[in-house]
């Protein structure tokens, strides 16, 4: 069995078509999912990823590609 590790809490802010895209995602699951464990789930798939090296987003904060 996993050992339990303890969990962190924090805020994200979502454009509205991402978030209501995250939201119709936990929604048109059968039984519907909560927001917060689809957007747990993206996370984790985001951190397999990036260490997988398949990850090829340049990770540049939006107000860095502004200017």
């Amino acid at each position: 069995m996993a050992k339990h590790r303890p969990q962190k809490r924090f805020s994200v802010s979502l454009d509205q078509l991402d978030y209501e895209a995250m939201r119709s995602i936990a929604e048109e699951q059968e039984p519907p999912l909560t927001l917060q464990y689809v957007i747990n789930l993206a996370v984790k798939e985001f951190l397999v990823r990036r260490r997988d090296a398949q990850l090829e987003i340049p990770l540049t904060s939006p107000q860095r590609i502004r200017q």
